[in-house]
């Protein structure tokens, strides 16, 4: 555990939740019919769920709340994202009270 106010930069490239992160998939998940937007960008077989989206936010609000409370005032906070998350990612930095600056793309 960090001190609050102890960090000046953070910098972090996170899961996002678009595979197997739970570990609690298998094939027959993978080739369901049940989610039928499929994502060029992920591998064969693999289907966007619209929950990824939401776990990923609840996620990363958990993080971020971390991470405002060991940045010393004026540190920085660097993160990557994809392109389909990368609205949940900045509104649950937001929803933290840390101010967003700017987007490097």
């Amino acid at each position: 555990m960090f001190d609050n106010n102890s960090i000046d930069l953070v910098l972090t490239d996170p899961p996002y939740f678009l595979d197997k992160m739970d570990d609690r998939w298998d094939e027959k998940k993978v080739a369901s019919t049940k989610y039928h937007h499929v994502i060029k960008s992920l591998p064969a077989g693999m289907k966007f769920d619209r929950e990824q989206g939401k776990n990923f936010y609840e996620w990363y609000y958990k993080i971020s709340k971390q991470i405002l409370r060991v940045l010393k005032p004026g540190g920085f906070f660097f993160s990557f994202s994809s392109p389909r998350l990368y609205h949940r990612m900045v509104s649950a930095i937001d929803d933290t009270g840390l101010l967003i600056r700017d987007c490097f793309i």
